[in-house]
C-alpha cells in the first residue's frame, strides 16, 4: 500500500461528495495491502484482476469514458480497441520506471493526454518525451477524512524525548542513509530526541541488514524505533508533533512529496532536501525549512531551530497548514480534473464527427 492508493481513495471521497454523476472503478492487477484501504466505502469498486484476457473483457464491457493508466504500460497492450480513450498519469519518480513512457507515446495506443502531480514533474516529463501529448498538473492533496481521522486518535508517546521522523522505502531515491548521517551528528549535540523511522517492509533482507549495520556503526541502534509499516499513518505524525519534534525528508527526488503535504496537515513541522519538488510545496521554505542535500551540518541546524526556537516552529506550523489548504484544496482540484474531463470528452466526440464526414 503506497502513495497511489491514498491518492485513489482521496479523489473517490471527493467524488462520492459533490459529484454523485460520475462513477469510478479501480483496477490492481495484484493486492499487496491496498485494497484494505478501499474497504470501508469503496470495495465494490476495487477489481484485483491479473489475467489479460479478463482485464480485456472488464474494460471493454465496462463501456467506460476513460480508462486511466498510472504507470502501467501493460494496459496498453492488453486493450488495442481504438474506442478506448487513455489518459496516463504518471507519478513515478524513478527514471528507469518511466522508460515505458517512449514506447507509449510512439505507439499506436497513445493516450489522449497526461497528467502529473506538480509543475517541477511538468517539467521533467516534457524535457523526457516532448509535447506531442499534452501534459497537465493535479496536484495530490488532503481530505477532509484524513483530518478527521488524525483529530481522534489519541496517542501516548513511550518518552518525554522529540521524535525526528522519516518515512519511505530503504532505497537510494529516498535516501535513508542521509537521515542516519544527520541522525548521528544531532545526537552528538543533544540527547532528548529519538529518531523514528517508517518504512522498509517490502525491502530485500540485504538492505535491511545494510540498514541496521549502518545504524549499529553509527551508535544508533539504542536511540532509534523502526517499523516496517504502520496504518493509520496519522498516529506517527501525531506522535512527532506532539512530542515536539519534526518530519524529515531527504529525499534525491520526488514527483509530489505526499509524507511532507501529509506531515503539514497533522501541524508537524518539516525539514526536508531542497529538491524541486519540495521547494513547490513549501513555497521556497515559507512553510517548510529546507536544507542543501547531502549538507548535514545544514539539516542539523534546521531541525534543531525547529526543535528550539518556538516561534519559528509556531510559524511554520501555521503558514504550512494555511497554504496547504489554500493551495491543494480538494473540490476545487477535482473540480479541474473533471473540467478537463469534460473538455477531452467533447474533443474526441468533435473528432469523431470529423471522421465520419470523411
Amino acid at each position: 500500500m503506497g502513495g497511489v492508493e491514498v491518492i485513489l481513495k482521496n479523489r473517490l471521497e471527493v467524488i462520492a461528495e459533490n459529484h454523485s454523476d460520475i462513477s469510478a472503478d479501480i483496477l490492481f492487477f495484484n493486492d499487496y495491502g491496498g485494497k484494505k484501504l478501499f474497504s470501508d466505502k469503496f470495495e465494490k469498486n476495487v477489481y484485483i484482476i491479473k489475467d489479460p484476457l479478463r482485464i480485456r473483457q472488464f474494460v471493454i464491457e465496462g463501456k467506460y469514458d476513460f480508462v486511466i493508466s498510472i504507470d502501467t504500460p501493460e494496459i496498453f497492450e492488453y486493450i488495442t480497441d481504438n474506442s478506448v480513450k487513455f489518459i496516463l498519469e504518471v507519478h513515478t519518480n524513478y527514471k528507469e520506471n518511466r522508460n515505458y513512457l517512449s514506447s507509449i507515446v510512439s505507439g499506436k495506443q497513445k493516450p489522449i493526454a497526461i497528467t502529473v502531480p506538480s509543475n517541477y514533474f511538468k517539467d521533467i516529463i516534457s524535457q523526457e518525451i516532448g509535447n506531442e501529448i499534452p501534459i497537465y498538473v493535479f496536484p495530490n492533496f488532503i481530505n477532509n477524512s484524513f483530518i478527521e481521522l488524525y483529530n481522534s486518535i489519541d496517542v501516548i508517546n513511550e518518552s518525554d524525548k522529540k521524535y525526528i521522523g522519516w518515512i519511505g522505502r530503504l532505497d537510494s531515491l529516498k535516501n535513508w542513509s542521509e537521515f542516519i548521517d544527520i541522525g548521528q551528528k544531532l545526537a552528538k549535540e543533544r540527547d532528548d530526541v529519538i529518531f523514528l523511522i517508517v518504512g522498509g517492509m517490502t525491502a530485500d533482507e540485504s538492505i535491511k541488514n545494510s540498514f541496521f549495520k549502518a545504524l549499529n556503526k553509527k551508535s544508533l541502534l539504542p536511540s532509534t524505533k523502526w517499523i516496517p509499516f504502520y496504518s493509520p499513518i496519522q498516529a506517527i505524525y501525531k506522535t512527532i508533533a506532539q512530542s515536539n519534534g519534526c518530519y524529515v525528508s531527504t529525499s534525491r527526488g520526488e514527483s509530489f512529496g505526499m509524507t511532507v503535504v501529509e506531515s503539514m496537515a497533522c501541524r508537524c513541522p518539516v525539514v526536508c532536501s531542497n529538491i524541486d519538488a519540495f521547494k513547490e510545496i513549501t513555497d521556497s521554505g515559507k512553510s517548510g525549512l529546507l536544507y542543501d542535500l547531502g549538507d548535514i551540518d545544514s539539516a542539523v541546524s534546521q531541525i534543531n531551530l525547529l526543535l528550539d526556537n518556538q516561534r519559528v516552529r509556531e510559524d511554520i506550523i501555521n503558514n504550512s497548514y494555511q497554504s496547504l489548504f489554500e493551495r491543494y484544496d480538494p473540490s476545487k482540484i477535482i473540480f479541474d480534473w473533471i473540467s478537463l474531463l469534460h473538455n477531452l470528452l467533447d474533443k474526441c466526440s468533435i473528432s469523431s464527427n470529423v471522421q465520419d464526414i470523411q
